[in-house]
């Protein structure tokens, strides 16, 4: 049996390279060098952790907001505002702008998904798109209403009322959401899974990250 290794966390310190702050590590009381692995597959194994990050966040907001529903605790603007940061954190996950993260994940999930899936993934994508991103919307009704005079009593308008309804059409139960997200959690911690069988040292090499490596700077490290 092969002896665990323990490497010790002493403090973080910022890769100006990358632009990262990291944990640096010592083994028997030396510093342990690091290489940030960016191939492909690495890539698409962080990608997948910062899908699933996003993905647990979201499903917070969406429990949260179902939890204090029931005790009818939090004003409604409270709710819209997590709502949005739920529907923000996932659409995330699908932006491909810059390498972001739908890069690696895209619509081909749902390749096999329940048609149901595909069409609460359409409505939260185009919530993002239309009501978050944009001013005028069809999520949004705002009107001037005047209240006019029976017409025996003499024609005229005495009053005005003013309505702002936000989020129509949208679904008050939160249960397809977050059957959803569940879905998506669980094909990202199979494609991880999947992605994490094969050994890094494998495919690229010991010589060649320890060729790549570099230590963390002795001066730069703080306590964590």
């Amino acid at each position: 049996m092969r002896n665990k290794i323990t490497h010790q966390k002493a403090g973080k310190f910022r890769d100006l390279e990358y632009g990262v702050d990291l944990y640096a590590y010592k083994y028997q009381g030396e510093l342990c060098p690091y290489v940030i692995l960016d191939d492909h597959k690495s890539k698409r194994i962080a990608a997948y952790h910062a899908i699933r990050l996003d993905l647990m966040e979201c499903k917070e907001c969406l429990d949260y907001i179902n939890i204090n529903r029931k005790e009818n605790s939090l004003p409604k603007f409270v709710t819209t505002a997590i709502l949005f940061k739920a529907i923000s954190q996932y659409a995330k996950c699908f932006n491909e702008a810059n390498g972001g993260r739908g890069t690696y994940f895209d619509i081909q999930v749902f390749k096999g998904a329940p048609p149901q899936m595909i069409i609460t993934h359409k409505e939260l994508m185009d919530i993002r798109d239309s009501y978050l991103a944009h001013a005028a919307n069809k999520y949004e009704k705002m009107y001037l209403i005047g209240i006019l005079n029976p017409e025996q009593f003499g024609r005229g308008m005495r009053t005005n009322h003013i309505i702002v309804q936000k989020l129509q059409g949208i679904t008050k139960s939160l249960d397809p959401y977050l059957a959803l997200i569940d879905y998506l959690i669980d094909f990202v911690e199979r494609k991880t899974d999947s992605l994490e069988r094969t050994p890094y040292l494998e495919q690229i090499g010991i010589d060649a990250m320890y060729n790549r490596s570099k230590l963390p700077p002795i001066d730069g490290i703080k306590a964590h």
